[in-house]
């Protein structure tokens, strides 16, 4: 290689090498070699030095000052140009990093499946005790809580599922009083009671939503959430005394509020609403000041009821507005009754408008009409159906769909529907059975145009039936007798659809099924053990319950057109148990439909049963009634007086997990 002289320039092509081998450049060559354009060849070596190359020296590239805007992930940054002092830096693929706070003190970096979350440490026990008397929400804090209220409806909240870890034992609450403890999880859904004197602890299972799920072990499902004990009203209307009866004693005004029924010894008509959301009664208000033989109340809205009532035959029908808990007492619309009352069969709302009031006398049957615009009431001409046979009070009943009313004489052995529209009423022409009702008489809607009845002739033969409605006229379509002696009662059928239903007749249970325009027919009945007795069947969709004399407790699966066993189960006396039942089911039962709760409440302890949908309350002590009680939501309230000379009206609000 000829020498180069300084500021020499040698010509390149593509492809071109230049080898820089030399410890110094040849023939005192010095002061470095600049090279300057592009090329596309290779430059290599064993003792070249970049720095050479550009006159900067690496110290240029490790001053930050050098470097303008934020060095991104995929070049090695971070992606951001602050980081929050003490917390813990998370990757998050080529975007800018995360981070985590340190949370409380005592929190642990904690891994949920997917991320990391400062959280509270599970384990090592309940270190923080807190007393109450009212409301109280909890912390994410494992809490042991001593509560002591003072009334029912007291609420323990659980914290935001989201702040803590899944695990046992993070809470415990004692329950310090006879009142019933509601615990609801961070969404207000009640969870279930602590019961009277007792404690429940609480885990947590799943921590991905604020709501949580909670397991509470102890805890009942039914409990009471309110309690009020009259101080003016002596007794509730479904006890003697002169009150005859009284249909829908409570009704549900919106998701909080209801309107209540109650009376003094003298009969005079009262009415208090209860407001679950603030825990609180309203005032007893009165309704009617004289002595009342029957009474009804219908809803109109969630803030308006109207309320229908006789004495002896002085008929009055009023508008009642709410607010809040505060009751006005409107104008009533009165009129005579054509005869004494002597049977009553209630006052009904018919779906398409309209009210009506059904009662009869010695030989007719009587359909009252009401109606209200605003808080005006107004009565239409009473409707007068004159029977061979006397209608009853056990053997006569009453359906409304639609804008029909179909009327049932199980003695005369006929049907009737009447249509209403505003406040009159049109009746279509009595249809006969085929078969006297001389046992109590069943008339149970399966569609607006379809109902089931039973019958039972003076031999002693039973018969169902189902009564199928055009307008107001009616065919009916009868089975063959099911036995030669037995009948149905009351609450002896359950309807599953709009084509079947269940029923028992004495100990037989069977099925109808109905084909529209065709007939009826029946399943193959099963009877015998383990039900013995007269069982009731009772609310269900492919299975039913059946509960007799005995106390058994029998599921039927009625699935199909014919009922089968599926299990039961045999309480120990006739109170009921009151052992192993809070938490689950009793010992042998061998399904999850039967749910049952012992429920003291001072004088009286009662029994609650509940199935899917229905509650069935039995009592000890000095307290009237064993209603069986369909609940279509998750609450219901029960009137019923305290018992005695110095008995007083009391009214339960019962809440169902």
């Amino acid at each position: 290689m000829s020498a180069l002289r300084t500021d020499s320039v040698i010509p390149f092509t593509s492809g071109a090498a230049i080898y820089f081998g030399l410890s110094s450049f040849p023939e005192g060559i010095s002061g470095g070699l600049n090279v300057s354009g592009s090329f596309t060849g290779t430059l290599s070596g064993t003792a070249s030095n970049a720095d050479l190359l550009d006159n900067l020296d690496s110290s240029y590239f490790r001053n930050a000052s050098n470097i303008t805007g934020l060095l991104s992930v995929s070049n090695g940054g971070l992606g951001t140009g602050t980081l929050t002092v003490n917390n813990v830096i998370l990757g998050n693929g080529t975007s800018p990093v995360q981070t985590v706070a340190p949370g409380s003190s005592g929190s642990v970096l904690t891994s949920d499946g997917t991320t990391w979350k400062s959280t509270t440490p599970a384990g090592g026990g309940i270190t923080n005790i807190v007393t109450a008397t009212g409301n109280t929400t909890l912390t994410s804090t494992p809490t042991l809580l001593r509560i002591t209220p003072i009334n029912y409806g007291t609420t323990v909240k659980l914290p935001d599922a989201t702040t803590m870890t899944v695990g046992a034992g993070k809470f415990e609450i004692e329950n310090l009083s006879t009142f019933h403890v509601r615990v609801a999880n961070n969404s207000g859904t009640l969870l279930g009671f602590v019961d009277a004197y007792d404690s429940v602890q609480i885990d947590l299972t799943d921590a991905s939503t604020s709501a949580g799920v909670w397991t509470i072990g102890n805890v009942m499902r039914l409990g009471i959430s309110a309690l009020s004990v009259s101080t003016t009203t002596t007794e509730n209307f479904v006890t003697a005394g002169g009150m005859t009866n009284l249909t829908s004693p409570i009704v549900e005004l919106d998701a909080h509020r209801c309107f209540l029924f109650r009376r003094d010894s003298a009969n005079i008509l009262y009415g208090v609403v209860y407001d679950q959301s603030t825990n609180t009664f309203g005032s007893e208000t009165l309704i009617r000041n004289a002595p009342i033989t029957n009474a009804g109340v219908c809803k109109v809205d969630s803030n308006k009821v109207i309320v229908a009532s006789n004495a002896t035959r002085d008929f009055q029908a009023v508008t009642i507005t709410i607010s809040g808990t505060t009751i006005t007492v409107h104008t009533a619309a009165t009129t005579t009754l054509p005869a004494t009352t002597t049977n009553f069969y209630g006052f009904l709302k018919v779906p398409s408008g309209g009210y009506v009031y059904v009662h009869s006398s010695a030989t007719s049957s009587y359909l009252t009409p009401v109606d209200v615009s605003g808080t005006t009431t107004s009565i239409g001409t009473i409707n007068t159906t004159t029977w061979t046979n006397n209608p009853t009070v056990n053997q006569s009943c009453v359906q409304v769909a639609a804008d029909k009313i179909l009327f049932h004489n199980g003695p005369d052995a006929n049907l009737i529907a009447y249509s209403l529209s505003g406040t009159t009423i049109t009746a279509g022409s009595k249809t006969a059975t085929g078969q006297t009702t001389n046992g109590t008489t069943i008339l149970a809607k399966m569609s607006d145009t379809t109902f089931f009845f039973n019958a039972q002739t003076s031999a002693g033969g039973s018969y169902v039936g189902v009564a199928s409605l055009s307008g107001t006229t009616i065919t009916v379509y009868l089975s063959t007798a099911i036995l030669s002696g037995g009948s149905l009662a009351t609450n002896y059928a359950h309807v599953i659809s709009s084509t079947k239903v269940a029923f028992n007749v004495a100990s037989s249970n069977n099925i109808l099924t109905y084909t529209a325009g065709v007939g009826v027919s029946l399943g193959t009945p099963i009877s015998g053990a383990p039900i013995g007795g007269v069982p009731y069947l009772i609310r269900g969709s492919s299975s039913e319950l059946a509960i007799n004399s005995a106390n058994i407790f029998v599921l039927i699966d009625v699935s199909g057109s014919s009922p089968t066993f599926k299990s039961f189960f045999q309480c120990s006396s006739s109170t009921l148990p009151t052992t192993e039942l809070k938490t689950g089911l009793p010992s042998g039962i061998l399904t999850s439909d039967l749910r049952v709760d012992t429920i003291d409440v001072g004088t009286s302890v009662q029994r609650a049963f509940s199935i899917k949908s229905l509650i069935i309350l039995r009592q000890t002590g000095n307290v009237n009634g064993t209603p069986i009680i369909p609940v279509e939501t998750s609450s219901f309230g029960w009137i019923n007086n305290t018992g005695g000379a110095a008995g007083r009206s009391m009214y339960r609000k019962y809440e169902l997990v």
